[in-house]
C-alpha cells in the first residue's frame, strides 16, 4: 500500500511539472514573484525532484542537496549565465559527494 502511495504522489507531482511546461503559457508565471525566475516552475520541479531523489538515494540530505543543485542549475540557465563548464562542475560535486564516500 505504500508503495503505491508513493507511487501516485510521484506521478502526481511529475504530472504536474509536465502539465505547467505543456499547457501555462510562460509569460503568465514568468513575473509573478521575481521577475523573469519562473519561480512557481523552479519550486515545482525543486519539489518533485526532492521527492524523486529522497525515494531514490532513501536520504532526504543528499536529495536535498542534489535538487538544490539542479534548481541552482535550472535557475542560472533561465537567468542566461549557464554554460557547461558549469554544468560539469556541478555534475562533479555531485558525483564526488553521492560516491566518494565508500568505505
Amino acid at each position: 500500500m505504500k508503495f503505491v502511495l508513493r507511487a501516485m504522489v510521484l506521478a502526481l507531482l511529475w504530472g504536474m511539472v509536465g502539465y505547467t511546461i505543456f499547457y501555462i503559457d510562460p509569460a503568465s508565471i514568468a513575473n509573478l514573484v521575481v521577475e523573469g525566475l519562473y519561480l512557481p516552475f523552479l519550486g515545482l520541479v525543486f519539489v518533485a525532484t526532492l521527492y524523486s531523489l529522497s525515494l531514490l538515494f532513501r536520504s532526504l540530505g543528499k536529495a536535498l542537496f542534489v535538487s538544490v543543485l539542479i534548481i541552482l542549475l535550472l535557475t542560472t540557465g533561465i537567468l542566461g549565465y549557464f554554460n557547461w563548464f558549469l554544468g560539469l562542475v556541478v555534475l562533479l560535486i555531485i558525483v564526488i559527494v553521492l560516491f566518494g564516500n565508500r568505505r
